[in-house]
């Protein structure tokens, strides 16, 4: 029983290990985050980005639970959408550095947090990286639920703190002028190339 035990903290420990090296790497999530923390803690941003993740393991957990094997010219066709909306984003947040506007309305807040849901949704090859990738996690003794509950939970702690951690320092760095300039036109241009990435692996995807 104590082996047992110790068997899965290890393994919960590892997966959360792993969890914070994926996160916090720099990425689509990322630039958005920070982009607009210019004037405070974009929380309808955040939990956008934190609730797509959940989605997206929780279809991972599905998918493995069922065995459900995934076709790869929908996957590469959703990856194209993803890839167009990420341009959008991208031209989205360009349109904002001209006006020169802060957002700060009910409205446009609900607008951010579906437009940061649609973000994080918007690459489902992710839900292949996450079937590869949790099996080393789960099902230590068989209990399969019972282990990705634990999994998202732990997913959900750290995507959190993470975010908010980037947001925080984001709007430190916004309170310098050249932090400003740099932190408005970088997380774009990095959207776009995320964008043109995805669009050009879904048409070589659909051409192999």
């Amino acid at each position: 029983m104590v082996t047992l035990i110790c068997e899965e903290l290890m393994s919960y420990l590892a997966f959360a290990c792993a969890v914070f090296l994926l996160i916090i790497s720099p990425g689509p999530i990322v630039s958005l985050v920070i982009s607009q923390s210019q004037y405070s803690i974009p929380k309808r941003i955040i939990a956008g980005t934190v609730i797509s993740a959940q989605i997206l393991l929780a279809i991972s957990f599905l998918l493995l639970m069922y065995a459900i094997n995934i076709n790869g010219q929908a996957l590469n066709i959703l990856q194209g959408l993803g890839g167009l909306y990420l341009l959008y984003i991208a031209a989205h947040s360009f349109y904002e550095i001209h006006q020169a506007k802060e957002e700060e309305s009910s409205v446009e807040e609900s607008v951010d947090f579906w437009m940061a849901l649609k973000l994080g949704l918007s690459n489902p090859k992710d839900i292949l990286f996450l079937v590869a990738f949790l099996p080393s996690f789960i099902a230590v003794n068989g209990q399969f639920t019972v282990h990705a509950i634990c999994l998202m939970l732990i997913w959900l702690a750290i995507d959190i703190s993470i975010m908010l951690m980037y947001s925080v320092l984001a709007n430190k760095i916004f309170q310098w002028k050249s932090g400003q300039k740099v932190l408005t036109i970088v997380p774009c241009f990095t959207i776009l190339a995320f964008g043109c990435i995805a669009l050009w692996q879904s048409v070589s995807g659909l051409l192999a």
